[in-house]
């Protein structure tokens, strides 16, 4: 996690209202929380590879379709966004 991450994670708008990407690949089947910098927060797609989702953030995706590291990540960040 870099300081970028850090910053998203701390912006105090809520951890499920970050907003969402989908890999550029057709094989990408997953959704990821965009960090600071664009990249996936759990950092499996660079910025360039990960197309934002508009009108989409992360608490309106089904479970079945979020990445399972960004998922990870975001439980552990919860008790401490505030």
């Amino acid at each position: 996690m870099t300081m970028s991450d850090v910053r998203v994670l701390d912006q105090g708008a809520g951890l499920s209202a970050l907003s969402v990407g989908r890999p550029a690949s057709p094989s990408g089947d997953h959704l990821h929380v965009m960090d600071g910098d664009d990249a996936s927060l759990c950092g499996r797609v660079d910025a360039e590879d990960l197309i934002q989702v508009h009108d989409l953030q992360w608490r309106d995706v089904p479970i079945s379709l979020r990445c399972r590291v960004c998922r990870a990540i975001m439980q552990v960040a919860a008790p401490f966004a505030g």
